[in-house]
């Protein structure tokens, strides 16, 4: 959820609504899916890594920006600004709505920036 705010710019004092990157976002899929250990006690397959979220973080980011290119192969301390893509906002409440019984509204992700 705190993802969806950061790149909307919801933060508290977060400013023009750009979100700085701590971690690189030169991923490759592969280290994801086949690299040793990681998993929260080295059971992975009732836990997650930090690595794992992260991952998923910026999966998410990318799909939810029209500028998506841009959010794979930022460095350390780079800033990305979203633009939003409401369509992709919208299909992505409704694959939620099926899986969890139409709960959830696209309402409060479509405020304008700024508003509480």
């Amino acid at each position: 959820e705190w993802v969806i705010c950061a790149i909307r710019g919801f933060l508290p004092n977060q400013g023009e609504g750009k979100i700085r990157f701590a971690t690189t976002t030169k991923l490759d899929v592969e280290d994801f899916l086949f690299r040793d250990g990681g998993c929260d006690e080295d059971d992975c397959e009732i836990h997650y890594s930090v690595e794992d979220v992260f991952f998923v973080e910026v999966a998410l980011i990318s799909y939810l920006c029209k500028n998506r290119e841009d959010v794979f192969g930022l460095e350390i301390g780079d800033e990305f600004d979203c633009d939003f893509d409401m369509e992709a906002m919208e299909r992505l409440i409704a694959a939620g709505n099926q899986s969890s019984g139409g709960r959830g509204s696209p309402d409060f992700w479509k405020r304008p920036i700024g508003t509480e």
